[in-house]
């Protein structure tokens, strides 16, 4: 499937309408010129697209009966290299995006620089800094930038985490419908994660554990993910 067919697909999908396209600054005529074949959009066009779609590039480009597979592909390894692999894999998104300039590109590279860096008993708060102050100003996390919440939890001190978390909670409203399986796993990391700062002995997180509790109880989970009941009864417990 081309990208502009794909792009289309996404967009009907989530219903999105024409008229919220236009909001952003592409024109009517332009989307649909782009959509038949007819006409191209810059780079600037296209990441304005993605990110009214809240969708990855990794989901734009994959092939539609392989997307489960895909969606969580940029990072689905991350945790697993080493440091050659971290870091020839930040500057390969670092040379994309210089030649794009996509901020997704200059993300990736940020994120594997930090594995590396951990790796290597170096220092990470700079890259920590970075993506905490990227997410920090989304009022939305598209699927990629849950990935990257997901590799920054553990670097992240408490109140930075509940920072995030209720960004984190809200976004996860528009993904009820089409779960994959690594989503349900990241989605219960990061709740059992809010759970534990928020039962711990710590003033500054029990004051979030009514809107923690909340948050679990209200989640859908497909049948098979047993984490998801052991933790809303937990939550009802509680």
């Amino acid at each position: 499937m081309l990208l502009r067919e794909k792009i289309n697909e996404i967009r009907q999908a989530k219903r999105v309408s024409i008229d919220r396209i236009t909001k952003t600054g592409i024109s009517k005529n332009k989307y649909y010129r782009f959509v038949s074949g007819e006409g191209s959009l810059s780079i600037g066009d296209l990441q304005k697209l993605i990110e009214l779609l809240t969708v990855s590039l990794s989901e734009v480009v994959a092939d539609s009966s392989k997307r489960d597979q895909l969606i969580f592909n940029e990072f689905g390894d991350y945790f697993t290299l080493d440091t050659t692999e971290y870091e020839q894999r930040a500057k390969n998104a670092a040379r994309r995006y210089m030649a794009t300039k996509l901020t997704a590109y200059y993300t990736i590279s940020t994120v594997y620089e930090l594995g590396a860096a951990h790796k290597k008993d170096e220092p990470v708060s700079d890259y920590v800094d970075d993506l905490y102050s990227s997410l920090k100003r989304q009022k939305f996390f598209t699927i990629f930038d849950l990935q990257v919440f997901r590799i920054l939890v553990p670097y992240l001190s408490v109140a930075r985490f509940f920072k995030l978390y209720p960004i984190f909670t809200t976004s996860l409203r528009t993904y009820e419908a089409y779960n994959p399986a690594d989503g349900i796993e990241l989605m219960i990391k990061i709740h059992a994660t809010a759970m534990t700062y928020a039962v711990s002995t710590a003033a500054r997180a029990r004051k979030y554990l009514d809107f923690v509790l909340t948050q679990v109880s209200n989640m859908r989970g497909r049948p098979f993910a047993g984490e998801f009941a052991i933790m809303k009864r937990l939550a009802n417990i509680s």
